[in-house]
């Protein structure tokens, strides 16, 4: 999936040499970001101290971006990491970061009536967006 967004060079928010910061391709809510390490981790707790401070450079930039660009807007954020039980079970798992705003309008009839998400605005432009908003 990086590989396919470095490819793509569309839903790319931010990247350094450890961290990428996209707008997935499939997003859940308007302007939602996701931070992934570049390279294969399964394990959010092994992370060294040079890639700390990647990951903290890619949140700044993240959070600042959507702090800046949608008025401050509410936010939810989750570390999806592998199970710390069985470690070798799980050496597949790519840990990552999902950001999620607050939907600005309340979830009406569709979403409501299907429990289906809508994002009302196009990924790639989100990113566009995002990557023209100055911290």
């Amino acid at each position: 999936m990086i590989r396919w967004e470095r490819s793509e060079k569309k839903r790319i928010v931010f990247e350094n040499s450890e961290m990428i910061v996209v707008s997935p391709f499939v997003p859940r809510t308007a302007f939602e970001l996701r931070i992934y390490p570049k390279g294969h981790s399964a394990y959010f707790e092994d992370m060294d101290e040079a890639k700390k401070k990647a990951l903290a450079e890619a949140l700044k930039e993240a959070l600042g971006r959507l702090y800046a660009g949608l008025d401050d807007i509410a936010y939810n954020f989750f570390v999806h990491t592998a199970p710390v039980f069985e470690r070798d079970r799980y050496s597949y798992y790519h840990w990552h970061i999902e950001i999620l705003p607050k939907a600005p309008t309340p979830p009406a009839g569709f979403e409501l009536g299907t429990d289906i998400d809508v994002s009302p605005i196009n990924p790639d432009e989100a990113a566009e967006y995002l990557r023209g908003v100055k911290i």
